[in-house]
C-alpha cells in the first residue's frame, strides 16, 4: 500500500511535466532554441541569480547535437524536467516536448524510431521508468513503469534498460546574474546564447 501512495503522489507531483497544455510540449521548428525556451520559460527565472541549465547531446542517433534545457531552480536529486530540441539538417531546431530524466538510456528500434528510457526518482525508495518515442513529429510517452528500490524484479529491469545509459552534462546559464560586490545598482542582464 505504502509503494502506491508514493507512486500515486509523485505521479501528481509530476504532472505538470507531462500536462498537454504546456506550450513546452507543442511539436515547432525553431531557428534559435535558447530564445524559445526563454520565451517560454524565462518568467522562471526572473530572479537575481536564476537561471538554467543546457546540454548539447544526439539524443535520437543522427550525430547533430541536439539541446536540452532544464530550469536549475527545480532540478533535484531526482532528477530535471528538461524541454528537449532535435537538431535538424537545415540548422533548426524542432522542439519536441518535455520529459523527466535522472538517468537517460537511448535504443534504435528496427523500424528505424528511436526510444529513449528515462528513470525517475520522486523520493521515499519510488522510481520509474518511462519509455518515449522520440523524432521530429513529438515526444510519444509509451508506457511508464513504477517500482520500489528494494523490489528485485524492478530492479533486475533497472539494470537491463540502463545497462548502457547516460546522465547529461548539464552547464548552468545565468539568465540574470548577480550583481558583483561593492557595486551599487543592478546587474546588466546577460544576452543568453550569445
Amino acid at each position: 500500500m505504502k509503494y502506491y501512495l508514493y507512486f500515486a503522489l509523485a505521479s501528481m507531483a509530476f504532472a505538470w511535466v507531462a500536462s498537454a497544455d504546456d506550450i513546452r510540449h507543442e511539436v515547432a521548428v525553431v531557428t534559435n532554441p535558447v530564445d524559445d525556451y526563454l520565451s517560454i520559460c524565462g518568467w522562471e527565472f526572473d530572479v537575481e541569480g536564476g537561471g538554467y541549465s543546457t546540454c548539447a547531446i544526439d539524443l535520437d542517433g543522427d550525430r547533430l547535437a541536439d539541446q536540452m534545457f532544464a530550469n536549475a531552480a527545480t532540478s533535484g536529486t531526482g532528477g530535471n524536467a528538461a524541454t528537449i530540441y532535435l537538431a535538424r539538417k537545415d540548422g533548426k531546431f524542432t522542439r519536441i516536448g518535455t520529459l523527466g530524466h535522472g538517468v537517460m538510456a537511448t535504443e534504435t528500434i528496427k523500424t528505424g524510431g528511436r526510444l529513449m528510457h528515462c528513470f525517475w526518482s520522486f523520493g521515499g525508495g519510488s522510481w520509474s521508468i518511462t519509455t518515449y518515442l522520440i523524432s521530429h513529429d513529438g515526444l510519444k510517452e509509451i508506457m511508464t513503469t513504477g517500482g520500489e528500490r528494494h523490489d528485485e524484479r524492478f530492479q533486475k529491469l533497472f539494470d537491463e534498460v540502463f545497462a548502457t545509459s547516460f546522465k547529461p552534462d548539464y552547464r548552468f546559464v545565468a539568465a540574470r546574474p548577480k550583481p558583483k560586490t561593492g557595486q551599487g545598482g543592478a546587474a546588466k542582464p546577460a544576452t543568453p546564447g550569445r
